[in-house]
């Protein structure tokens, strides 16, 4: 059983690896041809688009995920399609406030209103790419996640290349770059749910109510995991400007190689849980802790070590202009270990479907971690919000340990034996 998984994460994490590897080898092209107050307006688009996908998404594509073994053949297209269907109100939704809040969005990330609503048509298009993955992936297809996510990287990098440099499009060429492909792949996804047939055209009321209590719930949770994972931009940003969030943003491009690798592992990980999950014997959870700690010591000492490699990779990827990037990176990517370890966690969190539970923990965790990262940018400037993202994950990964332990007993002391029930 564990072959299958590692073979699954090596295919994962080949992808992970060479999908994150294009942004950094785009960065010696993107720093070079953007000053980094440039740079930033595009790390500001993206941190929108995620705040947007909170509310296009929903969080649907994790209903599937755990809902697709429970269900049979003809229930999983109804809840699969019905899903689609939510999420499209979700978007219109999403589009309208941002045309009504538009000036304290503008204000907060620096974009204007058609770059707003350019980041809801994104992250919607990230929505039904994640649904289309996520069936691949729950039925450990492999290959075709693989290779759907490679291209949708390739084509992106390529066309960003080509309306930066050749066009010298600047920023806008990066966005615009990004916002086409994403839409062309978005389609292609749709066209391949129907193709499989797992999209038809039907609308099943209990499925949605299904669907929307799992996700909901993880909207706080979406929000608070951006307070944590993004905020540290805006507030570089407004604090001490877009030239200096340029810096960190691509000192923390350099950092967040750990959290792919950790995001990739995650991805085969997922599906071997939960299938090990529903056999409710107590040796698989024996199993499952076991292994879990050893995870935990090995996100650890690869957190560390890329950390303390980071200023050779910034060396060799970022423009002398971002010189003082690689400072920000150790803390980044010690981060990125602790987030992994809350991913193993926080899937019996969702197993249990408790995950209003990991919303409460989440958006206490963002909402401590502004004032932790205004504290520390005051005192150490903007390494003192890389300082707090390190702080801040750690603390998560903590409390989700705890509140798994809670309401999933695994053996993670040796003691427990649960009683099958899940």
């Amino acid at each position: 059983m564990r072959a299958s998984l590692f073979k699954a994460a090596g295919l994962y994490a080949a992808a992970s690896i060479i999908n994150g590897v294009l942004p950094f080898a785009l960065l010696p092209i993107l720093t070079r041809f953007m000053p980094p107050a440039e740079f930033a307006l595009t790390v500001m688009f993206t941190t929108f688009a995620t705040f947007a996908n909170a509310f296009t998404g929903l969080n649907l594509h994790g209903a599937v995920n755990v809902r697709f073994f429970a269900q049979t053949d003809a229930s999983l297209v109804r809840y699969v399609s019905t899903c689609c269907v939510v999420m499209l109100a979700g978007t219109a939704l999403t589009a309208i406030v941002t045309l009504v809040a538009h000036p304290v969005f503008s204000s907060l990330v620096g974009l204007p209103l058609p770059w707003l609503l350019a980041a809801v048509a994104f992250s919607a298009s990230q929505g039904f790419i994640q649904l289309r993955l996520v069936c691949w992936q729950a039925a450990n297809a492999a290959v075709p996640y693989v290779t759907f996510q490679l291209a949708l990287a390739f084509v992106t990098a390529g066309l960003s290349i080509v309306l930066v440099v050749a066009f010298a499009r600047g920023w806008y060429g990066r966005v615009e770059a990004q916002v086409a492909v994403i839409v062309v792949f978005a389609a292609a996804a749709v066209g391949l749910l129907a193709r499989d047939g797992l999209l038809r055209a039907t609308f099943d009321r209990p499925a949605a109510l299904d669907a929307l209590a799992y996700g909901v719930p993880l909207i706080p949770h979406s929000i608070g995991a951006l307070l944590i994972a993004m905020s540290d931009r805006v507030l570089v940003a407004s604090a001490l400007g877009l030239h200096e969030a340029g810096i960190y943003a691509a000192g923390m491009q350099v950092g967040l190689i750990t959290s792919l690798l950790a995001d990739a592992f995650n991805r085969a990980y997922n599906p071997w849980l939960y299938s090990r999950l529903a056999l409710r014997d107590h040796a698989v959870r024996v199993e499952i802790v076991r292994f879990s700690y050893q995870y935990f010591l090995v996100a650890l000492i690869v957190g560390i070590a890329i950390g303390l490699a980071a200023p050779l990779i910034a060396a060799l990827l970022i423009d002398a202009q971002y010189a003082e990037a690689a400072r920000y990176s150790f803390w980044i990517s010690v981060g990125g270990a602790f987030q992994g370890m809350y991913y193993m966690v926080g899937l019996l969190i969702a197993y249990a479907r408790k995950t209003h539970w990991l919303a409460i923990v989440t958006v206490t965790g963002g909402l401590l971690n502004v004032p932790l990262t205004l504290g520390l940018i005051d005192v150490n400037g903007a390494l003192g919000a890389a300082q707090a993202y390190a702080i801040t994950q750690a603390l998560f990964f903590a409390a989700t340990w705890m509140l798994s332990a809670r309401f999933f007993p695994m053996p993670w002391f040796g003691t427990c034996k649960p009683t099958g029930s899940s």
